[in-house]
C-alpha cells in the first residue's frame, strides 16, 4: 500500500523558550523520517506521538525509519529523551543518525548522556554521517553537504557544527540548515558551485536568529519557508540584515511559522495559497473563554534582566511562577501578536504565592528596559480569588482598567498592534477564566 508522502512542521510549547525545532516526514511506504525533537519540557513528546500515531499505517505502531539529529542542543532533543517515559512500545525507531562534536563540548551544552540512553532504550542503530553521503530513505533522498567535522577549528559556537542536508521528496526540493550560522555559511558557500543550493522550501537557519547567511539566502532562492520560531521573534528576526532577502524576496508564496501553527505538506501535490504571515494580520471577531487555547508566552531574555517564567496547566487553570526578577508573561490569540483596533481581555485569577509585583502593561511592543515602561500595578490578597477588566481603544489611544472597585484610565503610548503583558516579579499566580475578544 502506497500513501502520500507528508512533512509536519511541530508547532513547539514555546512558553519559556525562544527555540525549538522538530520535523516529521512520512513517506510513501508509511515509515516516518523525523529532524530534531524540540524541547521536552511540556507536551512536545506526547502531542509527537499523536502525530505519529494519526499518520501511520492504520492499526500499525509508528516506525522511525531514521531520526536525524542535527546538532546537541536540547531544544532539538529534549523531546527524543522524554519519550522514554512513555515506554518502548509507542513507537520502533530503526535508526538515529547524528554527527556531533567531542564528548566534553556536547556536554557543556545538552543532556548528551540522557540522549545515548534514549537511543539504547528504543534499541537504535546508529549511523554517523559524513559529508558527501547519500541517503535514501524510501522515496526521500539526502544529500548531506555539511557535517561537523567541516567546522572551522577553533569556532566555539556549536551551532555551527550542525548537519546540513539537501532533501528531495514528491515534487520538491528542501534545504535543511538546522541552527547553521555565519561560519557554516562561509563553509558551505566556498565548498559548492552558486547553482547548487538552489531549493523549493528552505528551514530557515537558526530560527532566524542570525543563521544563514544573507548570500546563502539568496542562492537557495526558494518558494517557500519553515521557520521555526515563536511568533513575536519572527516579527523581530525579519529586520536582522541576515534575513533581508526573505523578508523582501518577491518570489516567496508562503511562510510557515511553526509558532503560529502546525503545518502539514503534501509533498506529492502544489502547495495551496493561504496567507503569507503578515504582521498586520488580524483575526476578527476572537474569542477565547478557555484558559488552555490562548497563547501564553513568556518574554523572556537573561540579557535584559529578565527572568523566564514557569508556565503549566491543569484542569483548565493557567499556573506562572517567577522567580527574583520580572517576568513578563504575554496573553495572545492563536498564536497573533497583532491585537484589533479595539479589545477587552476578561481575567479571573489569584495569587497563591506573595508577589512582590504583579500589575499589566496593555501597550509594550518590545520591553527592553522594565524600569523604563509605564506599567499599572494591581492590588491582590493571597489566595482570594480577583475580576480583572481591560478595555483598549487604539483609536482614541486609551485604556481602561478595572479591577474591583478601582478604575483607571491609561493614555496608550502607541497605537500599533501590540501584546497585553501581564507582569509578575517573585511569587505565583493561577488564572482561572479569561476571555480575549476583538471588537
Amino acid at each position: 500500500m502506497s500513501f502520500k508522502p507528508l512533512l509536519t512542521q511541530i508547532k513547539p510549547t514555546y512558553f519559556s523558550f525562544d527555540c525549538g525545532m522538530s520535523y516529521v516526514i512520512r513517506t510513501s511506504d508509511g515509515k516516518f523520517i523525523i529532524i530534531d525533537s524540540c524541547y521536552g519540557e511540556y507536551d512536545e513528546p506526547k502531542k509527537l506521538i499523536e502525530l505519529l500515531n494519526s499518520q501511520a499505517p492504520q492499526g500499525e505502531t509508528p516506525t522511525v525509519a531514521a531520526w536525524f539529529f542535527t546538532h546537541p542542543h536540547n531544544d532539538h532533543m529534549g523531546a527524543f529523551i522524554k519519550l522514554c517515559d512513555f515506554g518502548n512500545d509507542v513507537i520502533k525507531i530503526e535508526k538515529v543518525y547524528y554527527s556531533f562534536p567531542e564528548y566534553d563540548w556536547c556536554a557543556k551544552t545538552c543532556k548528551i548522556d540522557d540522549f545515548y540512553a534514549a537511543i539504547d532504550f528504543f534499541g537504535a542503530e546508529t549511523v554517523t554521517p559524513k559529508t558527501g553521503d547519500v541517503i535514501k530513505i524510501s522515496d526521500a533522498v539526502f544529500h548531506v553537504i555539511y557535517t561537523a567535522p567541516d567546522c572551522p577549528e577553533g569556532t566555539s559556537n556549536i551551532n555551527e557544527t550542525s548537519l546540513v542536508m539537501k532533501m528531495n521528496l514528491g515534487k520538491y526540493s528542501i534545504m535543511w540548515l538546522a541552527d547553521i550560522q555565519e561560519v557554516g555559511s562561509e563553509v558551505l558557500l566556498k565548498k559548492y558551485p552558486k547553482d547548487f543550493f538552489k531549493c523549493d522550501i528552505l528551514q530557515v537557519g537558526h530560527h532566524g536568529y542570525w543563521g544563514g547567511s544573507d548570500e546563502l539566502y539568496r542562492l537557495t532562492d526558494p518558494e517557500y519557508l519553515l521557520w521555526p520560531v515563536p511568533e513575536t521573534r519572527y516579527l523581530e528576526s525579519l529586520d536582522f540584515p541576515t534575513n533581508s532577502y526573505l523578508k523582501n524576496s518577491k518570489k516567496i508564496k508562503e511562510i510557515f511559522v511553526s509558532g503560529i501553527e502546525e503545518t502539514t505538506i503534501d509533498m506529492s501535490e502544489p502547495i495551496p495559497s493561504a496567507y503569507r504571515y503578515e504582521k498586520s494580520k488580524i483575526i476578527a471577531n476572537f474569542v477565547k473563554h478557555s484558559v488552555s487555547e490562548l497563547n501564553w508566552q513568556c518574554v523572556w531574555g537573561g540579557d535584559l534582566g529578565y527572568d523566564s517564567v514557569l508556565v503549566s496547566f491543569e484542569d483548565e487553570i493557567c499556573k506562572i511562577k517567577s522567580k527574583e526578577r520580572h517576568s513578563l508573561l504575554q496573553i495572545i490569540q492563536r498564536g497573533q501578536v497583532a491585537v484589533s483596533e479595539k479589545c477587552k481581555l476578561h481575567l479571573k485569577a489569584k495569587i497563591t504565592e506573595h508577589c512582590e509585583e504583579f500589575g499589566i502593561m496593555p501597550d509594550i511592543i518590545k520591553p527592553v528596559d522594565f524600569t523604563s515602561i509605564e506599567h499599572y500595578p494591581v492590588e491582590y490578597r493571597l489566595n482570594e480569588e480577583f475580576t480583572l477588566d481591560l478595555y483598549i481603544d487604539r483609536s482614541l489611544e486609551i485604556a481602561k482598567l478595572s479591577f474591583g472597585d478601582v478604575e483607571k484610565e491609561i493614555k496608550l503610548k502607541t497605537n500599533e498592534p501590540c501584546p497585553i503583558i501581564i507582569y509578575i516579579k517573585g511569587g505565583a499566580m493561577e488564572f482561572h477564566e479569561t476571555v480575549f475578544e476583538n471588537l
